[in-house]
């Protein structure tokens, strides 16, 4: 999910409890447990080290998308430039952030068809370019010999 945002944000998503991923560490994080999945947010391993807080719990993988979705998308909707996520949920109050992705959800749908709509529009791949152009072929010499030196 590459998304424009005010700034940086680190997802995580481990896939047990041991946490190898740092999901309890990162802006958006998520744990799958053995009833389904631990959506946390505004955690944070830079110069501040701070730990997520739970935002929800979700049965199967595609809610717990769907929450990293919205959350994706109100982060760039409603932060000021250079905001983390952790600043700008503080600045928001926490339980606003909250309303707006889990409380109702036909108000989380919404934040979710608008970061749909976003990717469709403004995702592209920077390296496609280069793999349907001349620049393509004139690399193509030079893997073929380190291909034959590897080999």
């Amino acid at each position: 999910m590459a998304s424009w945002a005010p700034h940086k944000v680190n997802p995580a998503v481990s896939g047990y409890l041991r946490n190898c991923a740092g999901a309890t560490c990162k802006d958006e994080g998520v744990v799958c447990v053995e009833y389904g999945y631990q959506v946390a947010v505004d955690g944070a391993a830079d110069m501040d080290v701070k730990e997520t807080k739970r935002l929800d719990e979700a049965a199967i993988e595609e809610d717990a998308i769907d929450l990293m979705m919205a959350l994706t998308q109100l982060h760039p909707d409603h932060a000021n430039w250079l905001d983390r996520s952790f600043v700008w949920s503080a600045k928001e109050d926490n339980d606003w952030v909250r309303e707006q992705i889990v409380d109702d959800p036909a108000s989380h749908q919404s934040p979710i068809n608008h970061f749909t709509l976003r990717q469709s529009i403004y995702r592209s791949d920077p390296w496609s370019e280069r793999t349907n152009s001349d620049q393509r072929r004139a690399w193509s010499a030079l893997e073929a010999g380190c291909l034959r030196v590897a080999a």
